[in-house]
């Protein structure tokens, strides 16, 4: 088989197991808005609601690249089957929602999603410490 080229596929890892084993819920404001000479300006209150996630502290190399100038060099990601919502302001296309997580008194905004979200059948999110 020389010359030829193996492509490599890849399967998806099913967490089902871990994700029922070590969720906590967790409390979710989903908000909408538009962006107003550069920040986010919100309708109203949102809506809350309770979600199960797995909860862990961002890596500090995680935290520097969400990090802007109304969160605080704190940070978490959140493994759950629920969806949640982000804004950017420099991307075109996308909802104006945006979820808040409430978690150990702390406030945090969703900031993206996780490299391996793909791979592993849940979806994973980055929320970084937001300051009202």
């Amino acid at each position: 088989m020389a010359g030829e080229r193996q492509v490599m596929s890849m399967l998806p890892m099913d967490f089902s197991s871990v994700l029922d084993s070590f969720s906590r819920p967790v409390i979710v404001t989903d908000t909408t808005g538009a962006h107003v000479n550069g920040v986010w300006v919100e309708d109203g209150p949102g809506t809350t609601r309770t979600v199960s996630a797995i909860v862990l502290a961002m890596s500090f190399e995680e935290l520097q690249f969400y990090a802007e100038g109304d969160s605080s060099a704190a940070g978490i990601t959140l493994t759950t089957d629920e969806e949640l919502f982000f804004t950017d302001i420099n991307a075109e296309g996308l909802e104006r929602r945006q979820s808040y997580v409430e978690y150990g008194g702390y406030r945090f905004r969703v900031a993206g999603t996780g490299f391996m979200q793909k791979n592993t059948l849940h979806n994973i999110y980055a929320c970084v410490r937001y300051f009202e």
